[in-house]
């Protein structure tokens, strides 16, 4: 069971104080939903999005919310109708696109993600949607195009670290070791106690100065 701490049952309680203050409004209900997402537990948080959308039908951020809630029960088809019912209200919703995306990824559907991330980077080109297409462009054994997502990610923010390290983790493919190298040398610069890249770090290092017999 999912400890829940006091500063998340205190602001339920505002949210619960000020929904029967005002049961008409409906981002309340939005809000208390996303912290009953914050400590899992979801049936709550689906049932406030759903009285948020019960109150305004056309809250495009309700359905968003309540899709994410099904997408972490596993229940991808009914994530999918939720994140497409908003994008009928908002048509320019990036978030839908790039959460339809990361569906898509779940059930093995790389192209249609990318497809999906495409569109999320044509309405907002987010350093996040570029590092996430570009994983989706890996698994379909796309590398280069790959790389290029990671560099426009680092592009748009310098301390990506996790674009770093996948970008390195693709140019290890390609035989680049050097340039591997120095992308997980950078994720270390960044962040210290990131396990993966010190390993990777130390990996690459010793293919670079393997030691003599």
């Amino acid at each position: 069971m999912t400890e829940v701490n006091l500063p998340n049952i205190n602001k339920v309680n505002e949210y619960s104080t000020l929904i029967e203050q005002e049961p008409s409004n409906c981002h309340h209900y939005v809000s208390r939903g996303n912290i009953k997402c914050s400590y899992k537990d979801i049936s709550g948080a689906i049932s406030d999005y759903n009285r948020a959308i019960a109150i305004e039908p056309n809250y495009a951020r309700a359905y968003l919310n309540r899709g994410a809630a099904k997408f972490s029960m596993d229940d991808f088809n009914g994530a999918m109708d939720d994140y497409y019912l908003s994008l009928k209200i908002n048509t320019k919703y990036h978030l839908a696109y790039r959460n339809l995306a990361l569906v898509e990824n779940r059930l093995g559907n790389f192209k249609k993600a990318i497809e999906l991330f495409t569109k999320a980077i044509e309405i907002e080109p987010k350093a996040k949607y570029y590092l996430e297409r570009g994983i989706s462009r890996g698994e379909i054994r796309d590398s280069y195009g790959a790389i290029q997502d990671f560099s426009k990610a680092i592009e748009i923010n310098e301390r990506c670290q996790e674009a770093y390290y996948q970008r390195g983790l693709t140019l290890l493919l390609l035989e680049d070791i050097t340039s591997a190298f120095d992308d997980f040398l950078k994720t270390v610069e960044i962040d210290g106690t990131f396990t993966d890249g010190r390993e990777m770090l130390a990996s690459t290092q010793a293919r670079l100065n393997p030691e003599v017999i």
